[in-house]
Order: C-alpha cells, then structure tokens, then sequence
C-alpha cells in the first residue's frame, strides 16, 4: 500500500507547491524612452510568462507582467525597461507588458534608387534608422524612416557613410522584400 501524503497545499507543506514560479530575465533599472537602448541591462526582474528549456534567454513578451520581486508581489512601474541587446518592453501602469520594441541606431544614408548604377555618386542625406548592433547596418538588419520603428525602408539601394568629417560616401545596402531587411553590402 502507498504512504499517504498531505494535499501539496496543505499547511504541513507552508505554500501550494504546484504554483508555477517567476522566470527571471536581466534588464536596464533606467526607464528614461531616451536612454532605455544605452543604459546597462544590470537589475534582475521577474515575469509570470512561460521558460524554454535550454534557453540561454527568458524575457518578457506582450502579455505577461513584470515584477520587481520573485514573489510576484510588486509590480514594475510604467515606463520603459531594457531587455536583451538592442530590445526593450514597454510597461502600462498594471506591470503589463504592452509592446517589445526594437532600439533602434540612428546613421546617415542617401535617399535611395532603384539600381546600383552611380550608386557611389549619391548623395548621403538622409537620416535613417536600423536594428543592429552596428553604426552602420549589415545583412540581417531592418532599416526603418523613423525612430519609432513603424515604417521600414522601401527596396531600393542606398548609399552609408563613414561619420567621419567631413563624412566619406564608404558604400551602399541593399534593401529587398519589402519589409526593409538589409538583403545585401557593397563597397564603394
């Protein structure tokens, strides 16, 4: 015959053992919108979302709540919190996770054309924004018009500088499939 055992939410047990627990995730204590992407991913927090296993990396997606403790008891401020490398979530007054937004990296960039003839000669005049790591974007990368991120970059090739001064026209990105990812690099 198997031993019995108290209800896992009994008082012998102190806590309901089948709660599931908070997933911490690492993000920037500063919740300044200007300074969120530069600020330093150096406070642990915690969310009530869902862990992959193996995963080196659980953040928060839209949906879940952000908490200051792994009780669950206090919830993040509103405003903006730091996540992963170039990402942060936006936080409403509930602790609720309302959007993960891309920090984006302002750079110079011509108008753009539909070919690569004169490509070189373009004129660098316009200022442009993309997800990567870089000052620069590279292959892989989304270019947007705005800061805010909702309106990507039309096919078409572009001309980047180097951000020197005066700044020197180094080569040109090529946009396809009408979502602004950076399909391809040259050199001028």
């Amino acid at each position: 015959m198997p031993i019995a055992y108290p209800y896992k939410f009994s008082d012998w047990y102190g806590y309901d053992k089948d709660c599931v627990g908070k997933i911490s995730f690492s993000a920037s204590i500063d919740n300044n919108p200007s300074s969120v992407c530069s600020a330093s991913r150096n406070q642990t927090y915690y969310h009530n979302g869902t862990s992959t296993p193996g995963a080196p990396i659980n953040n928060p997606v839209v949906g879940n709540t952000v908490y200051s403790d792994i009780q669950g008891q206090n919830t993040l401020s509103s405003g903006n919190y730091g996540i992963l490398y170039n990402k942060y979530i936006v936080v409403n007054s509930s602790g609720v996770v309302t959007a993960v937004t891309n920090c984006l990296t302002s750079f110079s960039s011509g108008s753009g054309q539909a070919d690569i003839k004169f490509i070189c000669t373009q004129s660098v005049n316009t200022t442009k924004y993309h997800d990567g790591s870089g000052n620069n974007p590279t292959t892989g990368d989304t270019v947007y018009e705005n800061s805010a991120g909702t309106s990507f970059t039309a096919n078409g090739f572009y001309t980047i500088e180097n951000g020197a001064t005066p700044p020197t026209t180094i080569g040109y990105y090529r946009i396809t499939g009408g979502s602004g990812v950076v399909a391809s690099i040259g050199l001028c």
